[in-house]
């Protein structure tokens, strides 16, 4: 069967909906019962990220180097979790999914890798979140949140509560990425403020050219102010080793946040 512009090579429904497999021109993706692709990987080189908001993910490389515990809210197909598991050998990775035929697609169909330094846990991201914060802090370098339904950011992550707990966990040099919606305008505005209040206005957005996604970093107060020759050079430096648009990232980073940016970056 051929759909979304490709041949259907896996269907199942559970609680939740829908889930498809769907390959084209050699490249694998993951979709919801919709159009909109959830996660791809190319079958010919799987460690490279394929979709323009799993790259632009990555932007927090541009202040960050070392990851030693890291933490994903929403697997999808894995491409963020294989990504990092990839490039960051020596660090730590737990990544959590409501959906436990979610996990079984990305083991299967996604070559998400399965050994001691990826620990998958099945159930509610926001109390997972909500428990860690009870008996710890200060334990993750990197936490992304990618927690999505049917209907858009899954209401067990849209909360100050939640976001605020999100902080209390990180290093206290570590980064939260979220990925948003733009056209969910009744929360993303919302989140974005809540972001800027728990991080004290050291937080970035980052829209996705031609894709509804808004990408927002929160940067915990050790988070060291780089200046801008450093930080472009450095952005220069990744995009050669690993072929991910980084100059056009930090060129929207300073179009998209006048405000902000001197929080993180001196560009005097």
């Amino acid at each position: 069967m051929y759909k979304y512009d490709g041949l259907v090579i896996y269907q199942h429904h559970d609680d939740e909906g829908i889930l498809e497999v769907v390959e084209h021109n050699g490249v694998r993706s993951l979709h919801f019962g919709s159009n909109a692709k959830q996660s791809s990987i190319s079958l010919q080189e799987p460690e490279t990220l394929q979709l323009p908001y799993a790259r632009a993910m990555t932007a927090w490389r541009l202040f960050k180097d070392k990851l030693d515990n890291a933490l994903l809210i929403g697997l999808g197909g894995g491409s963020l979790a294989r990504y990092i598991h990839y490039h960051y050998p020596g660090c730590k990775l737990t990544a959590v999914e409501y959906r436990p035929s979610v996990v079984q697609v990305a083991q299967h169909y996604f070559g998400l890798p399965m050994d001691e330094r990826l620990h998958v846990i099945t159930g509610d991201g926001g109390a997972f979140i909500r428990e860690q914060a009870l008996e710890h802090e200060q334990i993750y370098d990197l936490m992304i949140i990618d927690a999505f339904d049917v209907d858009g950011l899954a209401d067990s992550v849209a909360s100050i509560a939640f976001f605020d707990a999100c902080k209390q966990l990180l290093k206290p040099d570590g980064v939260l990425a979220v990925n948003l919606w733009e056209s969910q305008r009744h929360i993303t505005p919302v989140c974005f403020s809540w972001l800027e209040c728990i991080f004290s206005d050291k937080v970035l957005k980052l829209p996705i050219r031609n894709r509804g996604n808004l990408l927002v970093f929160g940067f915990n107060a050790d988070t060291p102010r780089a200046e801008w020759k450093a930080i472009k050079s450095k952005a220069e430096t990744l995009e050669e080793n690993y072929h991910i648009e980084y100059s056009h990232m930090l060129r929207d980073i300073n179009r998209h946040n006048p405000y902000n940016i001197h929080t993180l970056i001196n560009k005097s």
